[in-house]
């Protein structure tokens, strides 16, 4: 049983790097979208199921409510998907896991003031003016003048002052166009920051040559709490608190490593008085073989002190320490979120 253990783990091993060049890209993924009408929102969820990457978006500037119907693509990668099914107004880059959606604001331009140009154009025109005479007023006298007049003005003049009034045009008025161009400063993802708090809640079954039993994890981000309860193969049970802290690498591959501490309270040999303390260092590799559940496989390291209680003659029973294969099934409950800071 042991041998078979050791040759599974170094089966994984030799599959991890293989399986994580795989999985470095994101936007290479290739998935399958349905048809049908729906909101933004869903269809992101659809993609985020599928690729495990995560939409980061200001949602004052993205509608995600809005429905749209999409069309249906079948094995497409996920930028290719993207550039499919997004409204053109908004725009995606990837980092690492995240896909950051933009909608820049267009600048706003205010449209030119149009004035009209005032002007009098004139002509020269051939007129007659007569004037009469007042010490004869018999005699007409025509006068022949040429002057720069409107073309739409007779001038006519009856007794005419001594001193000649001077013809006035009136000059053109220019008026400057105006124009007013406002900008607006549109924010940009290098000036966004995002942090990401997952929570971890899994809970599992694992068993080596020493124990076994099921255990759960709680904690957030990278840290967790344990505790567990299993059973040693000499019918008695046992109670276990510690800590771990969880790596994940890719979509699909993870890592654990756990410190546990175990007391012996019922069972066998705690009814002829032994009392047993164990601790147990185990760091194991995760594999997802759906999402959420998962298939994990380690060395375990443990360290055993034994006794009886006060009074009996045997006293210590020693220590001993050992390592053995560690395997078991878990479910990840977490959840993970984006914080715009």
């Amino acid at each position: 049983m042991t041998k078979l253990i050791s040759r599974l783990i170094i089966c994984i091993l030799f599959l991890f790097p293989a399986i994580l060049d795989a999985q470095n890209t994101y936007a290479d993924k290739i998935i399958s979208f349905p048809a049908g009408h729906s909101t933004l929102k869903v269809a992101l969820n659809t993609l985020s199921r599928q690729t495990g990457c995560v939409f980061s978006y200001d949602p004052t500037k993205i509608n995600d409510k809005q429905e749209f119907t999409f069309p249906q693509l079948n094995k497409q990668t996920l930028k290719t998907t993207l550039q499919k099914i997004l409204p053109k107004p908004i725009k995606f880059k990837f980092k690492g896991k995240y896909v950051v959606l933009l909608k820049p604001d267009a600048a706003k331009i205010d449209p030119p003031i149009k004035t009209p140009t005032l002007s009098v154009h004139t002509v020269p025109v051939n007129t007659k003016t007569e004037f009469k005479i007042a010490e004869n007023p018999k005699i007409m006298v025509a006068i022949d003048t040429i002057q720069p007049v409107d073309v739409s003005t007779t001038v006519e003049s009856v007794n005419p002052p001594a001193d000649p009034i001077p013809l006035e045009s009136t000059p053109t008025l220019e008026t400057p166009v105006a124009q007013t161009i406002q900008k607006n400063t549109t924010v940009t993802p290098d000036t966004v920051k995002f942090k990401t708090t997952s929570s971890i809640i899994e809970l599992g079954f694992a068993a080596n040559k020493h124990l076994s039993g099921f255990f759960a994890h709680i904690g957030v981000n990278h840290l967790y709490g344990i505790i567990s309860a299993g059973s040693d193969y000499y019918k008695s049970y046992h109670l276990g608190l510690g800590a771990g802290v969880k790596f994940q690498f890719t979509k699909h591959w993870g890592m654990n490593i756990d410190l546990i501490q175990y007391a012996l309270v019922r069972g066998k040999s705690h009814k002829i008085n032994v009392r047993a303390a164990t601790t147990e260092l185990s760091p194991v590799l995760d594999f997802a073989i759906v999402p959420r559940f998962k298939l994990f496989a380690g060395p375990s390291f443990y360290l055993i002190k034994s006794k009886y209680l006060n009074g009996n003659p045997t006293g210590s029973l020693g220590k001993y320490v050992g390592y053995s294969a560690l395997l078991g099934l878990k479910i990840d409950l977490g959840k993970s979120k984006v914080h715009k800071i």
